[in-house]
């Protein structure tokens, strides 16, 4: 799978991931939103009917204060209250109040915004505001039959509200209305009732949405008005005396539907009104938020999907590049620069490092043909020397031989040392060998060394096991030790004492060459650095062979094939000490890197 396409599916499983996320918390967040608004509103709803309802109300109430408030209408009502007389002056009397009455409540105000105005009292006398055809009244209505004239007991006079009930002073027609009562204080002085039908309550709690339902309860938990015939009124009659203002959220017990209610309290007509909301109605309504957020989601995704195409495009433009130069990338063209051009850093990055590794591969290739000439001249060289170690070899067993026919058995010793030492040093199959075989042909070299100088020269070696299978060139020491005994002791006659001493520091190995002599000469250690440093310069940077003569190998040679084991991690010093010199060489425990044996060849 391409590199873009992987990046295209990464950010479309991102933005999906992103998309859902957001779109289910503003989907969340909307419906709360939408349903604190809904709430606000059916509060406002609720207060707002309640209001309406107290200011169809309160005129009802004003129209008692008016009446009572004229002194002529309550001396007539105080001469109605008293006991009824045949005289023809009490019954004048009774019929100029009942005229008095009559002509207050016969206003076009009264006629025209309420069903009826009824003043009665206990001695049977009822005047109406509105007492012809339809409306007519039976003047012999027994008010001892009103059921609803108990609730104004204990009053004083304060106006009652009475729920729909049955107008029950008309002979002809009997509808449905809803009334303001007050008693009138004073002794049988009757009562005043502002009547109004019920059907007026659908135009004044008109809801226009659908699902919303209202219902009205009276102070007296009567069921004053409902907007649906099949309201529980029961359970709404419960709620209303339960709960106080505000809106719950409850489960109808006989539909078993979850329902938002408003509720607000009015003391001024002392009813209750309750805006009532099926939840399904509210989620139903509310459906249009989850589309808007489909909706968006989807817009976001697939903006979100040209976008990251149009960018992923121009950011893996770099890389198609790259790879088209890689392809194009042969044996015959790797000096051959590519014209990169990003602001991309990482991209740059990745070019650099690609041209580095072209060069590397370039510097490899040519050493790769410098070592196959170094090799083809090594085989050569080495099938020329094979000719004189089996001349050695006979000519030491016959010396061998002569030593045990005259009796002397250090010759005998002489020579086998002698030729383990040139098996060691001729074996041509293994250049490298471990720090223990070192130690053995070395301690062989000191045999050889003692036979000839006996107790002119001591030789001690010490080093410790743990480093003793660190791997180091063949024939490492001799040379250090042969330049001690040549040169370090030239003008002296003391005895000659030759140390080699091996340790450990901080996870590399050390081992240290040291003699008594008359140490380095200035001229020689900086003729010796300087060589030093031409061999690093021909082995590391210019990749050529080294070539060195006869009688010059030495600590040269020593340095030379180290520096080829061990390069950049190698420690080499020459150091002149208050008597004597020694050579320090150390490299890291373990760490021996793979030498092609070829490359010993150059510094034979």
């Amino acid at each position: 799978m391409h590199f873009r396409t992987r990046m295209i599916l990464t950010y479309a499983s991102f933005v999906t991931v992103v998309a859902v996320i957001l779109g289910t918390w503003y989907n969340a967040y909307s419906f709360k939103q939408y349903k604190d608004n809904e709430y606000r509103n059916l509060e406002l709803l609720a207060e707002q009917l309640s209001d309406q309802f107290d200011e169809n109300v309160k005129p009802m109430k004003l129209i008692t204060n008016y009446l009572l408030s004229d002194m002529d209408v309550l001396d007539a009502l105080r001469t109605l209250s008293i006991d009824n007389s045949s005289s023809e002056i009490k019954l004048r009397y009774i019929e100029e109040a009942r005229s008095i009455i009559r002509s207050q409540i016969y206003s076009d105000y009264m006629m025209n915004n309420f069903y009826r105005v009824i003043v009665f009292n206990q001695q049977g006398y009822v005047i109406a505001n509105d007492n012809y055809a339809a409306k007519v009244i039976d003047p012999k209505k027994n008010i001892n039959d009103l059921k609803w004239l108990g609730k104004l007991v204990n009053k004083k006079g304060t106006p009652v509200l009475i729920g729909p009930h049955t107008d029950e002073w008309g002979l002809l027609d009997n509808p449905e209305v809803f009334s303001i009562v007050k008693q009138i204080q004073g002794s049988n002085m009757g009562y005043i009732e502002i009547q109004k039908k019920t059907s007026s309550l659908d135009s004044l709690f008109e809801i226009p949405k659908e699902g919303v339902r209202v219902v009205v309860v009276t102070e007296g938990q009567e069921i004053l008005y409902k907007s649906q015939d099949d309201v529980q009124s029961t359970y709404y009659l419960e709620l209303a005396k339960q709960s106080s203002n505000g809106i719950t959220q409850t489960k109808n017990p006989y539909t078993q539907d979850d329902e938002i209610v408003s509720i607000h309290h009015s003391g001024e007509s002392d009813t209750t009104v309750l805006v009532i909301e099926d939840v399904k109605v509210m989620m139903k309504e509310a459906s249009y938020i989850t589309t808007m957020t489909i909706q968006i989601a989807s817009i976001f995704f697939i903006i979100s999907l040209i976008f990251v195409f149009i960018v992923s495009g121009h950011l893996t433009k770099p890389i198609r590049e790259l790879r088209a130069f890689m392809e194009n990338t042969h044996i015959e063209n790797l000096e051959e620069k590519m014209s990169f051009n990003s602001t991309n850093d990482e991209f740059e990055a990745l070019n650099k490092s690609y041209q580095r590794v072209l060069d590397r591969l370039n510097e490899a290739i040519v050493k790769e043909k410098r070592m196959s000439l170094l090799q083809l001249q090594a085989q050569f060289d080495l099938l020329q020397a094979q000719v004189n170690p089996h001349f050695f070899y006979n000519v030491l067993n016959v010396i061998s031989h002569k030593g045990v026919i005259s009796g002397d058995e250090s010759i005998c010793e002489i020579c086998d040392s002698l030729a383990a030492m040139l098996r060691y040093s001729t074996n041509t199959k293994n250049r490298y060998a471990t720090m223990a075989e070192e130690i053995d042909y070395l301690e062989r070299y000191f045999y050889l060394l003692k036979s000839r100088y006996a107790h002119k020269i001591q030789c001690t070696i010490d080093v410790p096991l743990e480093i003793q299978s660190q791997i180091i060139p063949k024939i490492l020491f001799q040379q250090v030790v042969e330049n001690s005994v040549n040169h370090g002791f030239e003008n002296s006659t003391d005895v000659m004492k030759i140390e080699i001493r091996g340790w450990t520091e901080d996870v590399r190995w050390y081992v240290a060459v040291r003699d008594n002599g008359q140490g380095f000469e200035e001229d020689a250690i900086i003729k010796l650095k300087n060589k030093m440093h031409d061999v690093r310069e021909k082995l590391t940077t210019e990749r050529n062979s080294v070539e060195l003569e006869i009688g010059g190998m030495g600590i040269i040679n020593m340095y030379a094939r180290l520096l080829l084991l061990y390069e950049n991690d190698l420690t080499f010093e020459l150091v002149n000490e208050e008597k004597g010199a020694s050579v320090i060489i150390g490299a890291p425990m373990e760490k021996v890197k793979e030498v092609n044996s070829n490359v010993y060849g150059c510094c034979s």
